[in-house]
């Protein structure tokens, strides 16, 4: 708070003047937007687009996990009370029993719709590059990925952007190992899937033997014939089918996993196929994902 009445003095000093207006019937003020009301808003809910689930699941696990962070973002309704803004974080509320605040807008033009969430959306990457990150986009898909790896395939398998900046925050050498797998020039093979591998083997697991088998898929050098790393190497590499959706992302991962595993115990695989069932990691606790 303090900062920012600092940063409003300088603008004053600065000769700029704020100039405040009156917009004839429009009226805003700050709420505690409880699930009874929100409910009753959503009474008001006539005209919108079709609601996003998966965003309004992704509001709830922040909701119910103490994520969630009023932004300024606004709950808005038109000149005849119609809603036009706000319905998704309106059913995360219902949904998830909590209460939030924000700040609603009333008295908007009909038209106002048409102009509502036609920007861009803020990505991780996005939020990692403005913090000075780098390999930012890979970074941000490692972590989203390892998200993943204890939840598995489930239906509801949605991650919000407080869930990935929490696992950055825990995990900050996720950061460390996509700069390890870049520097490896492996950029065939997708480097977050190769990356939260080597994260978990690496520097969860503290196993030496991660950078063996790095190795080989940067130099297709195997360290025994038919080494599964090897064989994994030659599967994926420049193959787009784990690159499609997050869902043959992770099943990339854990195919990665097992020909890890595989390799350590000199277990020979001419072949590996794209496993579409869960494969853990020997030894890697699930908790220390979080």
């Amino acid at each position: 708070m303090l900062q920012v009445m600092k940063s409003h003095e300088v603008f004053l000093k600065s000769g700029v003047s704020a100039k405040s207006v009156h917009a004839p019937g429009v009226t805003f003020g700050l709420e505690v937007i409880t699930p009874e009301l929100a409910a009753e808003y959503l009474k008001m809910n006539r005209k919108n687009r079709r609601m996003k689930m998966f965003r309004v699941r992704e509001y709830i696990s922040d909701m119910l996990s103490g994520q969630w962070e009023w932004n300024g973002s606004t709950i808005s309704f038109d000149v005849d009370g119609i809603l036009i803004d706000g319905q998704n974080r309106l059913e995360a509320i219902v949904k998830s029993g909590k209460a939030i605040i924000s700040m609603v807008i009333r008295g908007l033009p009909r038209s106002a719709q048409r102009t509502i969430d036609t920007g861009a959306k803020r990505s991780v990457a996005d939020d990692l590059k403005i913090g000075g990150g780098l390999n930012v986009n890979a970074t941000a898909a490692a972590a989203k990925l390892l998200c993943a790896v204890p939840r598995g395939l489930a239906s509801n398998n949605t991650f919000s952007k407080s869930d990935v900046h929490r696992m950055l925050d825990n995990h900050p050498d996720i950061a460390m190992a996509v700069q390890a797998v870049n520097t490896k020039h492996i950029k065939a093979i997708n480097i977050p899937i190769v990356a939260a591998w080597y994260y978990c083997a690496k520097y969860l697991l503290e196993d030496d033997t991660a950078d063996e088998a790095l190795e080989v898929l940067e130099t297709a050098r195997e360290r025994f014939p038919d080494d599964p790393m090897h064989a994994f190497r030659q599967r994926f590499s420049n193959d787009r089918i784990i690159t499609r959706n997050e869902r043959l992302r992770l099943a990339g991962l854990w195919t990665l996993f097992r020909a890890f595993d595989d390799s350590k115990a000199m277990v020979a695989r001419k072949t590996v196929k794209l496993m579409r069932t869960e494969y853990r990691l020997s030894g890697l606790d699930y908790s220390l994902l979080k």
